[in-house]
């Protein structure tokens, strides 16, 4: 007789706890989205200085995977982790370097791309634009954490006499990048939903990313700020001196994805 009361509540148990999941299920969702990242701002600014690298960014692509919650009828929670990769101008540092040699200098430069991982959390409100709920408009705000490098490179120059008495000139550089703290971000976008089922959903957005992580440096009394890298003291130099740079890696994005309900 326990047996069978066992086995009643078993059932029971079993039959309640699938239907919460069943009515829970339509409540999440999870979605990939992929599209161009256009550089704005300081993050597509170049100085004309091809040791600064604190932008001169062009535009590349990003994408993102979210999990998302309606915790009620329009609003939901959204989880969402991502990334970005922006190439450098190189055509552009070249050019300066160019400006600043004899005439006929041959010059290259190449460097790595400025690559940002994002984890948000955030929330986004639905706004039917049909009856049927098939359309949506879905506002979006989000703010988390992102970390980022700056990006390394490499150079060379040459120019002066060739097969004259005098020598030429020459020169080689580069930098491994450096990695930078992680630092607060945040995006908002707005996003057009068609849901061409009742669990898959299509979307195409627009978003604005923001970050300005900053990184400390030291440099000598003679040497002044501009170069965030970190010296070492030595004999006859002094105490470097500290000094803070600041980054900036805003960006407008466009993408289409897909979200599926769980």
């Amino acid at each position: 007789m326990k047996h069978i009361q066992r086995f009643i509540l078993f059932v029971a148990i079993s039959v309640g706890l699938s239907h919460f999941c069943m009515a829970q299920e339509t409540r999440f969702s999870a979605g990939i989205r992929f599209g161009p990242s256009v550089p704005v701002g300081e993050f597509a600014r170049y100085r004309p200085s091809f040791h600064d690298v604190s932008g001169n960014a062009v535009p590349g692509i990003t994408g993102n995977i979210r999990l998302q919650y309606r915790f009620a009828k329009s609003w939901a929670l959204t989880l969402q982790t991502g990334g970005s990769q922006n190439g450098q101008n190189n055509r552009k540092v070249i050019r300066s370097m160019q400006s600043s040699f004899p005439e006929g200098a041959s010059v290259s430069y190449k460097a790595k791309k400025w690559k940002v991982f994002h984890a948000m959390a955030g929330v986004n409100y639905a706004i039917p634009l049909s009856g049927d709920k098939r359309f949506e408009l879905q506002p979006g705000l989000y703010a988390g954490w992102c970390k980022t490098s700056i990006p390394g490179y490499k150079y060379s120059y040459a120019y002066g006499s060739s097969g004259g008495l005098e020598p030429g000139t020459i020169g080689t550089g580069f930098s491994k990048g450096t990695s930078l703290p992680w630092s607060f971000c945040y995006q908002t976008d707005l996003a057009f939903r068609f849901h061409i089922s009742k669990r898959i959903a299509l979307s195409l957005d627009v978003a604005y990313f923001d970050s300005r992580p900053v990184i400390t440096y030291y440099y000598y009394e003679d040497s002044p700020p501009g170069l965030p890298f970190q010296v070492i003291s030595g004999p006859g130099l002094g105490e470097p001196r500290s000094a803070r740079k600041h980054y900036a890696l805003s960006s407008i994005a466009t993408g289409a994805g897909i979200a599926v309900k769980l």
